[in-house]
């Protein structure tokens, strides 16, 4: 079936044909519109919207903000490498982040405190690879899979191989290889920059995400960019172009709708405590201690 769904598709794309999705996204830029009325009048077209660094919520579901000074790894070993503080992974605060964010479960990685009660003891043996939001798939066994995939493909698109760079890079452990792979990525893009400007064509193409709305109230989950859009937060951007895919996102009144809650996987109040953190900006409980505010 599959298959021949994207043969027909194929076919009508041979004769001028388009579905909305497949079309380029429209192109926003330059303007303070409201991300989420775009998307009720746009349907399920695609957009290109200057996003407030404040709305911007990076590392899938631990949903670190990206204001500088803040407390996202990536934002503040850019901010290093920019003051020259820094020239490699070693003795970097993103080493200091991975030393100390290494949670043991999948718990540790979704619930605030209040979540935690929710959560009990629904999810042990669970590890944080296996961890997702209960708007999306939530086989753990599919996840870590696909995620273990995904490192592999990243690790190759940069020349490297190896099971020294199948870590995930959004908490720690990770391996040395692995670490100076994700600074070298920020750094490459800082350099790029600085010499070249802001060029979305030339890295990788524009910062992509996903709207989560809770009446006009919103928050974009970056679903590809992480190391950009943490770069141009480091270099002072108030706003980031951001493609808004699957254009209508995930809203707060449909959560008796998502997967996750469909399938019994999370209950609804334990998957509405999960929105409402990452919506509002807040970490899972497990980082006010592990990863605090000001890092010693």
């Amino acid at each position: 079936m599959k298959f021949l769904k994207k043969q027909a598709i194929k076919v009508l794309k041979a004769r001028g044909f388009y579905r909305v999705q497949d079309l380029p996204p429209l192109d926003f830029r330059g303007l303070e519109l409201h991300p989420v009325q775009l998307a009720r009048v746009l349907g399920d077209q695609e957009f290109l919207v200057d996003v407030p660094v404040n709305r911007l919520r990076a590392f899938d579901f631990i949903g670190f903000c990206l204001e500088r000074g803040g407390r996202h790894p990536f934002v503040k070993v850019a901010e290093e490498i920019l003051a020259d503080k820094v020239v490699g992974f070693a003795s970097s605060t993103l080493e200091a982040y991975y030393v100390r964010v290494q949670p043991q479960s999948f718990s540790d990685v979704l619930f605030d405190c209040e979540g935690l009660q929710l959560a009990g003891d629904g999810f042990t043996g669970l590890s944080s690879l296996e961890a997702s939001f209960p708007w999306l798939r939530n086989d753990p066994k599919k996840v870590r899979r696909s995620r273990l995939r995904e490192m592999d493909k990243e690790a190759r698109q940069h020349g490297k191989r190896g099971t020294e760079y199948l870590f995930w890079p959004f908490v720690g452990p990770v391996s040395l290889e692995r670490g100076e792979l994700e600074f070298q990525r920020l750094k490459g893009f800082l350099d790029s920059v600085a010499e070249r400007g802001y060029q979305p064509h030339a890295h990788e193409g524009h910062v992509g995400g996903y709207l989560l709305t809770r009446g006009d109230e919103y928050a974009v989950v970056i679903s590809g960019g992480q190391h950009r859009a943490a770069c141009l937060s480091a270099l002072g951007y108030e706003r980031i172009p951001v493609v808004i895919k699957n254009a209508q996102g995930v809203a707060r009144e449909d959560a008796a709708c998502w997967g996750g809650v469909r399938s019994g996987f999370f209950s609804r109040e334990q998957a509405l405590n999960i929105f409402d953190r990452v919506l509002e900006g807040r970490l899972p409980y497990y980082f006010e201690t592990s990863w605090p505010s000001k890092v010693t």
